[in-house]
């Protein structure tokens, strides 16, 4: 499990509980000796009123995933007593094929996509981004359009409150990103790392980025390695004037059908962000709560974070730590469940 998933899992835990529900804790495949303990432990759940599913923490379909078909069953098994709630964070076959994985093969074949239907049709309420997201199910499955509930954003349960007060006059202005640094990740980026204007300075977070440092010698960048702890991590970011949003082309169909933990990560530190404008949904949203600054490439978006007006910054740094409260506070996540369990309406 990757630390941006384990981070989900562990929001999905902390804002359902405070809406009541209870987790259960299931091991890692790795480690279940008898299957039968594993699944004695799901059907705990039977006679729940509402059983939510993180979805594809819990049911993936992928081949490599062991009693997958038993998982399924058991989860359309718990839907006949209870509501089933699918709170989808990733779609498998998309991910694989944005991200053009070599071992592609070796995780898709025709039962993943009966799987992933079966578990679709036997939950009541299916928790999705968008509707870009809800659109590719539909298409695939025939799914009811009255099951989908948008979330739009991922919230991010972080205990830190970034400083109230930052000089919008600061030079050099202080662009931060953070991710998986490996070099096939960032493939494109590092043209424009040897062409930053002494007005700008790059500093990078997140593991595999020891290269960056070794291999650019660009004064203007930095890298600061992995934090162990949360609070030091965001407390790294808010240093920073704006978090960047860069992806390679090839995932620009991917990220139409989502938003990531990096885009909620900068607005609970409380940066306004840059985004390469393909990266389609995250430039959306920056657009519509006013949190940041959309363009067609890294250049004219460098270029724009460098002429940014003070009063243009505060404004922008104002609506993040607006929004980066909500993300906080687990006000997305929480709206779409009370939406699903019928205790809220869903307004558009």
């Amino acid at each position: 499990m990757s630390l941006a998933t384990a981070q989900t899992m562990g929001d999905i835990v902390k804002f359902s509980s405070e809406l009541g529900f209870s987790p259960i804790y299931l091991p890692p495949r790795r480690t279940v000796l008898s299957p039968v303990s594993y699944y004695w432990k799901m059907l705990s759940a039977l006679k729940s009123e509402f059983i939510l599913i993180p979805y594809p923490a819990v049911g993936n379909p992928v081949k490599t995933t062991k009693l997958r078909t038993l998982d399924v069953k058991t989860l359309k098994l718990l839907s006949k007593s209870s509501s089933l709630i699918v709170y989808v964070y990733d779609l498998p076959f998309e991910q694989v094929i944005s991200t053009k994985s070599s071992n592609w093969a070796s995780l898709i074949d025709s039962e993943m996509f009966y799987l992933e239907e079966t578990l679709f049709d036997a939950a009541d309420k299916i928790l999705v981004f968008n509707w870009t997201m809800a659109e590719s199910l539909q298409k695939r499955y025939n799914i009811p359009k009255e099951k989908f509930v948008y979330y739009e954003i991922l919230d991010l349960g972080a205990d830190f409150i970034p400083p109230a007060v930052k000089d919008p006059s600061r030079k050099p202005k202080r662009i931060i990103y953070t991710g998986n640094l490996s070099q096939d990740r960032l493939r494109g980026l590092e043209w424009y790392l040897t062409k930053i204007p002494p007005t700008l300075e790059f500093w990078f977070v997140g593991p595999n980025g020891n290269w960056i440092q070794t291999f650019l010698k660009e004064p203007s960048v930095r890298y600061l390695g992995v934090f162990k702890s949360s609070y030091e991590f965001y407390s790294a970011l808010s240093t920073g004037d704006f978090g960047l949003v860069w992806y390679t082309l090839e995932l620009s169909e991917y990220f139409k059908l989502s938003s990531s933990s990096k885009f909620s990560s900068y607005l609970v530190a409380g940066l306004p962000v840059l985004v390469d404008s393909h990266a389609i949904y995250v430039s959306e949203l920056v657009r519509k709560y006013e949190v940041g600054i959309t363009d067609k490439n890294l250049e004219k978006l460098l270029f724009k974070a460098k002429n940014v007006s003070d009063g243009d910054y505060l404004k922008l740094r104002e609506n993040a730590l607006s929004l980066g409260m909500r993300i906080r506070d687990g006000y997305f996540f929480k709206r779409a469940l009370r939406i699903a369990m019928g205790e809220e309406k869903d307004v558009p």
